[in-house]
């Protein structure tokens, strides 16, 4: 809008609107003086759209080289210049701002090219990226323009994760400085911590890689202790852990004795005593001792039903006594009737003899 007085209120800015008054209305100084302003306007219009796109230009090319030397400014450089351009911007935009309202009344298309090439040139200014750094997005260090891609190519400051660069270190493949650079600068962490983080990536196994390791090779206590404590574990939980892996290494020994020592309960040899003190002192469970004591006693029960068995079938062989004895006595020590039968059935057959059970 175009207000010179009461008399114009409202009436809309161009050369139109303006020449049409003077033809209608001739005699009338303030026509012809919105005239004479109106064209002054177009022509300070022009001169300033020169000025601007000259001033582009050169804030273009300016804005070229400052992009080459960006790209070896450290990230804290980086922040410390966003916040002087920016608070530096932000007041040039408050005078802009002033100026404007004082053209906007006689000089409207005039502060209309202002504004517009004060916002391109605030663009090649990179006003936004700066006030991004400086202040919303203070840990980003890389200049968020268009093509991103294209930029982040150019300026190669990508690195890759902590985990990746430790790993890589120990490869021999960088220097040691690298993944404590991504520590300090990406991560954010303070040097003292970041060289204690870096001690901790060190891979230590878990309780269960301790555990098979265990199978394979003998694991010094003081070995498995240190690594359980490293891993995390508690005082309790490390004394049950350690005393399980170093069972581990000897679990076959343990069945084979166990085995051997249960034969000899089985034939007596062994006192049912001895064999519970010896499986209490590897720290079997109550439920384990318990039934490996009723696994021996039904052994040695069944061995003892056996021998006299035996036994009764040497009295029939030596004819100490007959079939029908022979029959009697096996039912008479627990076994089972068609069993017994069997039994002698067989011993008779032995003989040459048919038995029939009579």
């Amino acid at each position: 809008m175009t207000v010179y007085s009461e008399e114009y209120e409202g009436r809309k800015a161009g050369i139109i609107p303006e020449l049409f008054s003077v033809l209608t209305n001739p005699t009338s100084p303030q026509s012809w003086l919105q005239l004479a302003m109106h064209v002054w306007d177009v022509a300070e219009m022009n001169r300033r759209a020169e000025e601007v796109k000259s001033g582009l230009t050169s804030a273009f090319d300016s804005l070229m080289r400052e992009l080459q030397g960006y790209r070896t400014i450290e990230p804290e450089t980086m922040v410390k210049i966003a916040q002087g351009v920016t608070r530096t911007l932000m007041l040039d935009e408050i005078e802009l701002e002033r100026g404007l309202l004082n053209w906007a009344k006689e000089k409207p298309l005039t502060a209309s090219i202002s504004r517009l090439g004060w916002n391109l040139s605030q663009y090649l200014r990179l006003f936004d990226t700066y006030k991004a750094i400086a202040i919303n997005l203070p840990s980003e260090y890389g200049l968020l323009i268009p093509a991103e891609r294209y930029w982040r190519k150019l300026y190669a400051r990508g690195r890759p994760s902590f985990k990746d660069a430790f790993i890589m270190w120990r490869k021999g493949l960088v220097q040691q400085d690298l993944p404590m650079k991504v520590l300090l600068e990406d991560v954010g962490m303070p040097e003292e911590l970041a060289k204690k983080f870096i001690q901790h990536a060190f891979y230590d196994p878990s309780p269960m890689e301790l555990w098979r390791l265990a199978r394979t090779i003998s694991l010094p206590q003081s070995y498995i202790v240190r690594k359980l404590k490293e891993a995390g574990l508690g005082d309790e939980d490390i004394e049950v852990y350690k005393k399980a892996i170093l069972k581990e290494v000897i679990k076959e020994e343990l069945r084979t004795v166990n085995a051997l020592l249960l034969g000899e309960y089985e034939l007596g040899t062994l006192s049912k005593d001895e064999f519970q003190k010896w499986l209490k002192a590897w720290e079997l469970s109550d439920d384990e001792i318990t039934l490996m004591l009723l696994a021996g006693d039904i052994r040695k029960s069944k061995f003892v039903l056996k021998l006299k068995r035996d036994a009764q079938i040497y009295l029939f062989r030596k004819q100490k006594i007959d079939a029908k004895t022979l029959e009697q006595r096996l039912i008479d020590l627990g076994i089972d009737p068609a069993v017994a039968n069997a039994i002698v059935e067989n011993e008779c057959a032995r003989q040459g003899i048919e038995w029939t059970g009579e």
